[in-house]
C-alpha cells in the first residue's frame, strides 16, 4: 500500500485537500446536509486532484458545484460514461472540469480537472439523509473516511482507477476504492449541525467525538466538536436520548408545478403477542482479521459472550472464527446448548486473537450450508471492510431461504452499506457499534428482535386511492418495535387510510394509518427526491437478476430518473465545466488525496511500513500463505493467546454492573455460587434470584433483559430446586418472581400457573413474606428492605474485587440505588 503522497510519476507531492466542512439542519428524522471541500495549489503546475472519499450509504445525493474564485459552477447529472467523456475534453481542450462519481453507495470519488497553481476551490456536496430512530434514541452517523478493505481473487487487468489495489476477478473496481493511506494527512473537518427534534430529547452524547451543544430555548440545538477541527480518522457519530417514544410519524407534499404528490410514513409497529418460540440453531460468525485488532475485537467477543447466555435450553450452536482462513468451534456441526458447551466455548472465545484478512465467503457458505430450510439463525460480528461486498450479498439472498441473518458492524469508520444490505439480504436487522459503545445493548436487542413475534406475508391496502407507486414494493416482514419506512407518489388527493396486514402466530395482524392526518409543509419537498432515491435503489436491485437482453432498457430508465429528480446513482455522475477565456496547455500532474489511518486500527502500523504496492492484503504473521484447515482449540498455538476471563472492573457504574451480572448467567438460567460458600445449591438459588431482582430493579431498560430474566424465574420456580432451603431464599425468589409477572405481558393461563408455584413460596418464606411482599411498597423500599436482609453495609461498586461473586455485586447495586439522587 503506498504511503504518503505522490504524482503519478512517483513524486512527493503536497497534498492540496486542505480541510473539510459538514453543515446540516436536521428537522425530526429527516437532514439536509451539505459537505464542503476546500483545495489549494500550493504547487507551481496546474493539478488535477482525485480523492476517494465516503457517504452515507442511504444518502440522496441532489447538488454538486465548484466555486472558483467567485465563480460558482453547477453540476449536471449525465450517464457516467458521458460525463466523463465531458470532464475529459474539457480538460483536453484547455478548461477545467469538476466530476462527482459513486461506485459503491457509499464511496464516490472527486475529480477536479485543473487548478491552476495559487488557485482556490470549494466543492460542495449536497445531500439528504433519513437520521436512525430506535427504542427512544436516534444516530447520526457520518462517515469520514474510506478504510482499507480486503481484497480477495486474482488480478484480471490494469489499473484505471486511482486506488492503492488492482482490479480482481472478485472485486473488479478495486482500484477505486482503495485510496492510499498517510498518516501525514493532516486535512481536518469541522461540523455544525442545527437539530430540531420532534420529540424532547434528554441528553446529546458521542462514543466518536466530544461534543459542544448549544440548547436553545425551543427545544432546538446546535452542535459543533468541542475542539473546533478534527481528524478525517473516523465517523462522526451522535446520539439522542428522547424523552418519549415516537409510534408514527408521516409528512405529505405536493409539487405544485406538476401536481403530483409524495408522502413519507414512518411506523414502529407493536405487535404485542405473547412469543413463544422453538428451538433455534445459531450460527456464530466473528471477524477475527487484522483490522479487528484491539478494541473491535475484544467487543465482538463480549458479544459473543452475551449472545451465547441468550440462548435457551432445546438450542443448537456453532462457532466459526475466520480471517485469510477459517477456524470452527466444532468442526462436526452445531452442539447442544448446555453447561459442558457453553464452558467450552466461553473458553474458546476468550482465547481468540486478530491476524490475516477478512475472508467472510467462507464462514458464510458454511453457516448456509449448515443451515435447513428454517430455523437456523446466523450472527455475523465483523467491520465489513471487504471489496466483494456484492458476491457475499448475492451467495446469502439466493441461499438464506426461511433462515435468518443478523449483523453486527464494529468500527470507527465501518462499511455501513455492506452490513445494512447483508442483514437486508439475509431477513435480519443490522446494529452498528462503535468502539467504546455499550455492547451489551445491541446484543440484546437483537436476542429481543430474535425473540419476538413478526408479522409475515404482508400485504399493502389502500382504502380509498388508487394510483400509488410505494417503496419498498416488497414488505417481507414486519418486525416488534422495528421502524418501518415507506415512501410513495400519487396522483390527486391524499385520503382515505393505509393498512398493512400480515400474519403473526397463525392469526391475522393489522396496522392502520389515516392518511389525511399528515403532516403538510411546502418545505418538505425533499420527499420528492427521497422517492426517486428508494426507486433507484428498487430498480438497480433489479438489474442483478434481470433478463441480460433488457439490462440496457432498464439503465436508460435508470438514468432517466436520476436526471429527471436531480439524484445521483450508481449510473450517473455529476459534472462541472469551467470555460476559461485564456486556455491552457499541457496536460496537468495528478495527484491523489490519500486518508488518514483509520482511528483505533493497530494493525495499521504493519501495513504502513512497506514500501511496495500489494494487490491484496496478506497476513503479517503468514505472510502469502494459504490456510484452509479446519482446526479446533488445541490445534491452534497462532491462532488463540491465552487470555483470562472477563472480570469485573471497579469503579464501573450502575448500569455496567447490571450488564455484568447478566454476563454471568449460566446455561440452565441460572447464576453461578458463591466461591466460599459451603451449600453450593443454595447459593446458585441466591444469587439467581439477587440476579434477576437486580436486572429487574436496576435496569434503564428491563425488557432488553426478558429473555435472561424469564430463564431465571423458570430455575427458581422449578420444585426440584426447593429442597433445603431457608425462608430467606424463598422469600427472595418469590419476591424476584413476582416482580417478574407484574413487569412483564403475560397471557392468563401463563400468569395463573407461576402464580400458584410462587404463593407456594411465599407460604414457605414464613414471616419474611409479610415483611418484604407487601403489594404497596415502592421500588425504593423493595431496595432497601433487600439491601437490609443481604446485611452487607460495606460491598460499593468501586470497592467490589474483581473475582467477587454475584451476591457482593448485587449489595452494591442496591447500595447505589439508595443514593441521593437515584
Amino acid at each position: 500500500m503506498n504511503t504518503g503522497i505522490f504524482n503519478l510519476n512517483g513524486k512527493p507531492a503536497d497534498i492540496p485537500l486542505k480541510g473539510v466542512r459538514i453543515h446540516g439542519n436536521i428537522c425530526g428524522l429527516h437532514g439536509e446536509l451539505s459537505v464542503e471541500q476546500l483545495y489549494i495549489n500550493d504547487g507551481k503546475k496546474s493539478l488535477e486532484v482525485v480523492y476517494i472519499f465516503p457517504m452515507p450509504d442511504k444518502a440522496v445525493i441532489s447538488q454538486f458545484s465548484a466555486r472558483v474564485g467567485d465563480r460558482t459552477i453547477t453540476g449536471e447529472i449525465r450517464e457516467k460514461g458521458e460525463a466523463f467523456k465531458i470532464y475529459d475534453e474539457a480538460l483536453r481542450k484547455g478548461d477545467s472540469a469538476f466530476l462527482l462519481e459513486q461506485f459503491r453507495p457509499n464511496i464516490f470519488q472527486v475529480s477536479l480537472g485543473r487548478i491552476l497553481p495559487g488557485e482556490e476551490v470549494r466543492i460542495k456536496i449536497a445531500y439528504l439523509g433519513t437520521i436512525s430512530y430506535q427504542d427512544g434514541e436516534f444516530r447520526i452517523s457520518i462517515p469520514t473516511l474510506v478504510a482499507p478493505r480486503y481484497i480477495p481473487g486474482s488480478r484480471i487487468k490494469e489499473k484505471k482507477g486511482m486506488g492503492w489495489s488492482n482490479p480482481t476477478d472478485r472485486v473488479p473496481d478495486a482500484d477505486f476504492i482503495t485510496p492510499p493511506v498517510d498518516p501525514g494527512a493532516a486535512y481536518r473537518v469541522e461540523l455544525e449541525l442545527n437539530l430540531q427534534p420532534l420529540l424532547p430529547v434528554d441528553e446529546y452524547s458521542s462514543p466518536s467525538h466530544q461534543l459542544k451543544v448549544t440548547a436553545r430555548e425551543d427545544g432546538s440545538a446546535r452542535i459543533t466538536l468541542a475542539e473546533g477541527k478534527a481528524p478525517l480518522d473516523r465517523d462522526i457519530v451522535i446520539l439522542g436520548r428522547c424523552r418519549e417514544e415516537s409510534t408514527t410519524a408521516g409528512l405529505s407534499w405536493k409539487d405544485p408545478e406538476t401536481g403530483e404528490g409524495y408522502f413519507y410514513l414512518h411506523l414502529l409497529p407493536h405487535l404485542g403477542a405473547r412469543f413463544v418460540r422453538e428451538a433455534l440453531n445459531f450460527i456464530f460468525l466473528i471477524d477475527i482479521s487484522g483490522s479487528m485488532h484491539g478494541a473491535k475485537l475484544q467487543q465482538a467477543k463480549n458479544a459473543l459472550q452475551l449472545c451465547l447466555r441468550n440462548m435457551e435450553k432445546g438450542d443448537r450452536f456453532n462457532i466459526a472464527a475466520f480471517e485469510s482462513g477459517c477456524y470452527y468451534f466444532s468442526p462436526e456441526g452445531s452442539l447442544p446448548f448446555n453447561q459442558a458447551s457453553l464452558d467450552r466455548a466461553s473458553s474458546w472465545i476468550n482465547k481468540l486473537d486478530s491476524m490475516g484478512g477478512t475472508e467472510i465467503m467462507e464462514p458464510v457458505d458454511f453457516a448456509l450450508k449448515s443451515s435447513g430450510e428454517d430455523g437456523t439463525v446466523i450472527l455475523l460480528f465483523t467491520d465489513g471492510q471487504v471489496g466483494n461486498e456484492k458476491e457475499i450479498i448475492d451467495r446469502v439472498r439466493r441461499r438464506i431461504r426461511n433462515n435468518r441473518l443478523f449483523a453486527f458492524g464494529i468500527d470507527t469508520a465501518v462499511n455501513s452499506y455492506f452490513i445494512n444490505q447483508l442483514a437486508e439480504a439475509g431477513r435480519g436487522l443490522p446494529e452498528f457499534i462503535y468502539p467504546g459503545e455499550r455492547i451489551e445493548d445491541k446484543v440484546i436487542r437483537q436476542f429481543y428482535r430474535i425473540n419476538s413475534p413478526v408479522s409475515s406475508d404482508v400485504t399493502v391496502k389502500w382504502s380509498a386511492m388508487q394510483d400509488v407507486e410505494l417503496y419498498p414494493q416488497e414488505i417481507t416482514a414486519i418486525f416488534d418495535r422495528e421502524p418501518l419506512i415507506l415512501v410513495g407518489k400519487y396522483s390527486g388527493e391524499l385520503t382515505g387510510s393505509l393498512s398493512l396486514s400480515g400474519m403473526l402466530k397463525e392469526e391475522d395482524y393489522r396496522v392502520e394509518m389515516d392518511l389525511t392526518r399528515l403532516r403538510t409543509d411546502s418545505s418538505f419537498s425533499f420527499l420528492k427526491k427521497i422517492w426517486a432515491k428508494m426507486k433507484i435503489d428498487h430498480l438497480e436491485k433489479s438489474l442483478e437478476g434481470i433478463n441480460p437482453r433488457r439490462r440496457e432498457n432498464l439503465v436508460e430508465e435508470l438514468v432517466k430518473i436520476s436526471r429527471e429528480y436531480g439524484v445521483g446513482s450508481a449510473h450517473t455522475s455529476f459534472v462541472a465545466v469551467q470555460e476559461r477565456e485564456n486556455k491552457v496547455t499541457g496536460i496537468p500532474e495528478t495527484v491523489v488525496v490519500p486518508v488518514a489511518p483509520a482511528a483505533g486500527w493497530e494493525m495499521l502500523s504493519f501495513y504502513l511500513d512497506v514500501s511496495t504496492e500489494p494487490t491484496v492484503f496478506s497476513s503479517p504473521s503468514r505472510g502469502s500463505l494459504k490456510y484452509s484447515q479446519k482446526i479446533m482449540l488445541d490445534d491452534t498455538a497462532t491462532l488463540f493467546t491465552d487470555r483470562d476471563t472477563a472480570a469485573w472492573s471497579a469503579g464501573s457504574d450502575l448500569q455496567e454492573a447490571v450488564r455484568f451480572i447478566a454476563m454471568q448467567q449460566q446455561a440452565d438460567g441460572s447464576f453461578p455460587a458463591e466461591a466460599e460458600a459451603v451449600d453450593k445449591e443454595a447459593s446458585i438459588f441466591e444469587n439467581t434470584a439477587l440476579a434477576a431482582l437486580a436486572m429487574l430493579l436496576a435496569a434503564e431498560d428491563t425488557k432488553i433483559y426478558r429473555r435472561q430474566i424469564e430463564k431465571s424465574v423458570t430455575f427458581l420456580l422449578d420444585e426440584r430446586q426447593h429442597d433445603q432451603l431457608e425462608e430467606y431464599h424463598y422469600l427472595i425468589a418469590a419476591l424476584a418472581c413476582r416482580l417478574y409477572l407484574e413487569k412483564m405481558k403475560h397471557d392468563k393461563r401463563a400468569a395463573q400457573l407461576a402464580g400458584s408455584k410462587i404463593q407456594a413460596m411465599r407460604d414457605k418464606a414464613g414471616t419474611f413474606s409479610a415483611a418484604l411482599l407487601k403489594p404497596e411498597f415502592s421500588v425504593e423500599e423493595l431496595v432497601e428492605e433487600l439491601y437490609k436482609l443481604l446485611g452487607d453495609r460495606e460491598s460499593t461498586l468501586s470497592g467490589v474485587a474483581a473475582k467477587s461473586g454475584v451476591k457482593k455485586l448485587a449489595a452494591a447495586i442496591f447500595r447505589e440505588m439508595l443514593q441521593p439522587g437515584r
